[in-house]
């Protein structure tokens, strides 16, 4: 089985950092590769990156600019023919606690979609204490990268199947494409990985760079407003309740034909 995480990187530190977790959990001698986009790297950054001294990274595209997440990932994909994709940020850091191979087998089951597995913002005693590991799947619609995002190749082919634009929320974007084809998406409880979310560098200030396009009000309803999470133009992370009838009658539509 071919398993290749997916991961778009503009800070190389963080990046190593990555890599060095994925070596100490074994990641590679359980059979898993990174196909990694590196954007604004210089020359020196892209030849110092770890990933170069060894041989478990299958693919890398280095950009001279941003590219927006949804384009940048999509196009991984695309250029990655595997079994499972694991979707991450160059932010994450693979703790004792991650398990991608448990959930592989329920990933892989014909109506399934994304699904996406449990994080803390740091490796700390207190953060992880609120994390109740258990080999449980809970149905949610709209998903987020958190802790990775597990999906086969039948939820692949419907995201590179779809036009690459430089949606606000990438992981919400691939959350509306596999829900509306019919499969149903979840969270696993049972690993749970570091993911340092809105650190500098990171996703705001590429909002703050990049005009970005907003997520189709047809298939959901994002909300504005004052607060210190908000995003570009003050828009929310959507929930389940953001989707509209026409996203769920799509959903009901082509689940039958799964």
């Amino acid at each position: 089985m071919i398993k290749t995480m997916i991961i778009t990187s503009v800070r190389p530190n963080l990046m190593n950092r990555f890599v060095d977790s994925f070596y100490e959990r074994g990641m590679d001698s359980k059979g898993w590769r990174i196909a990694l986009m590196t954007q604004g790297y210089s020359l020196q950054e892209i030849n110092e990156l770890k990933l170069r001294d060894v041989g478990y990274c299958i693919n890398m595209i280095s950009s001279d600019v941003r590219v927006p997440p949804y384009i940048a990932k999509s196009t991984l994909i695309e250029n990655n023919p595997s079994d499972i994709y694991c979707c991450l940020d160059d932010d994450c850091v693979l703790l004792e606690t991650v398990d991608y191979e448990t959930p592989i087998e329920f990933v892989m089951q014909s109506n399934v979609g994304i699904v996406s597995c449990n994080w803390v913002r740091f490796n700390t005693d207190k953060m992880l204490s609120h994390k109740k590991i258990s080999n449980d799947y809970k149905k949610q619609k709209i998903v987020f990268t958190g802790g990775g995002m597990l999906f086969s190749k039948k939820v692949a082919d419907v995201i590179t199947n779809k036009p690459k634009i430089n949606w606000l929320f990438d992981d919400v974007q691939f959350s509306i494409d596999s829900y509306t084809a019919g499969f149903v998406n979840y969270r696993y409880l049972g690993s749970v990985i570091e993911h340092n979310v809105i650190t500098k560098g990171g996703i705001k200030t590429l909002f703050n760079e990049m005009q970005m396009t907003l997520n189709d009000t047809k298939y959901i309803d994002l909300k504005s407003g004052p607060d210190k999470y908000n995003f570009n133009n003050s828009y929310y992370m959507p929930r389940d309740s953001a989707l509209t009838e026409y996203s769920h009658n799509l959903h009901k539509e082509n689940y039958n034909k799964i």
